[in-house]
């Protein structure tokens, strides 16, 4: 039953994981973690690769008595999914975890409100510093002036020592720190002081596509008047067994699609999981080529405008890395891309990406999902694809 709930089939679950979809495969290592009934099931972005209705079905799954009494730990970035299944959100920032009751929404309201409170205590923070800094100076000026005051200096100084130096602290309640605030020891009353800081913000990742020769022309018989890449009645299916290309030996997966991407297009290719969308992809990348020929599961036309180059970015795109895991980021690229000359043109390359720092000299198996994803994406932006 929970295997019908995912939507794998009879043949699915009889078939190597090797021949299933990204989205089948997923479908199946979650269901053996549903299966094994444990008091703790940790769930590391459930719902990559798949369709709405699986994951419709998954959170309706999780909020069920079949689960009752099992803690669930999850990250996604799905931000629905969160509201829908969340007690408590725990944020990691500055190699800290921040706990925040509720769902998705109410941490980002209490995210919101935590941010106003900030921003105008440093605000506070600036302006006693001045103040205070604007009182220790004139107390020096009048010191060391005509009229000496040894008192004015000890004072200006005990200010410099002390008084600043506790300007901006405020205990874990929110509320001003001050040395009283220990004169009970008694674990109700303890109160440890933080300091208020500048609000850091993570920082925003922009890619910077590179831009088509025919982005800026006007003229009416350009390229940019005729599709880049089109699909022509094309039916297309895997041998069902290797260098099985007979007729009948094949499985079908897409029959007379015809598709036409013109340079101003942003297509969403959505469906089930397993009904051929990463297939499409291939065709339309030309990475089907290995089943191309004469293959008679192979049919209909392709047709590319010449100089277009393709880059792809595939949902197993971890596999790529998978004999390079004991390399960096820099060495990685730049094994595979000859015309980067140096290390620093590697690592400024890398940057663009959100691999900054000491990232790029981390081994790949180091990194997470996310960095991994980002290496495999510069590597490809690197050829400029148009």
């Amino acid at each position: 039953s929970l295997a019908s709930g995912m939507g794998l089939s009879s043949a699915n679950l009889a078939a190597p994981m090797c021949k299933l979809s990204g989205g089948q495969r997923r479908r199946a290592d979650l269901a053996r973690a549903l299966l094994s009934r444990s008091d703790l099931l940790l769930l590391d972005e459930p719902t990559n690769h798949l369709d709405l209705e699986v994951c419709a079905w998954l959170e309706a799954y999780l909020l069920s008595p079949a689960l009752q009494g099992t803690s669930v730990v999850l990250v996604s970035h799905d931000s629905f999914f969160l509201d829908a299944l969340c007690t408590d959100i725990i944020q990691m920032h500055n190699r800290t975890l921040i706990s925040t009751s509720g769902n998705y929404s109410a941490f980002e309201a209490h995210v919101q409100e935590y941010c106003s409170w900030q921003t105008g205590m440093w605000e506070k923070r600036m302006k006693k510093e001045e103040r205070m800094k604007g009182f220790i100076e004139d107390q020096r000026r009048r010191a060391l002036s005509g009229q000496a005051d040894d008192n004015k200096l000890k004072q200006a100084n005990n200010r410099a020592t002390k008084k600043l130096d506790r300007i901006g602290f405020f205990r874990s309640d929110g509320k001003p720190f001050k040395l009283y605030s220990l004169k009970f020891f008694g674990e109700k009353w303890l109160r440890y002081p933080e300091r208020v800081e500048a609000l850091q913000h993570d920082p925003l990742l922009k890619f910077m596509f590179p831009e088509p020769p025919w982005a800026n022309t006007t003229s009416s018989d350009h390229v940019s008047d005729s599709p880049l890449v089109t699909l022509d009645n094309v039916s297309f299916g895997y041998p069902r067994r290797a260098g099985d290309i007979s007729s009948g030996g094949s499985e079908c997966v897409l029959q007379k699609v015809s598709v036409q991407i013109s340079p101003s297009s942003r297509v969403a290719v959505v469906g089930p999981n397993g009904c051929g969308k990463s297939t499409l992809l291939k065709l339309l990348s030309d990475e089907t080529q290995l089943y191309g020929g004469g293959n008679p599961a192979c049919q209909g036309e392709i047709n590319r405008v010449a100089g277009v180059r393709v880059g792809v970015v595939s949902q197993h795109h971890m596999e790529a890395l998978r004999d390079h895991l004991d390399q960096s980021a820099t060495q990685y690229l730049l094994e595979k891309i000859p015309s980067i000359k140096s290390e620093y043109e590697a690592r400024q390359h890398l940057g663009g990406f959100g691999l900054s720092g000491d990232i790029p000299l981390k081994l790949i198996r180091a990194l997470s999902g996310g960095l991994k994803a980002r290496l495999v994406f510069s590597q490809v932006m690197w050829h400029k694809p148009r």
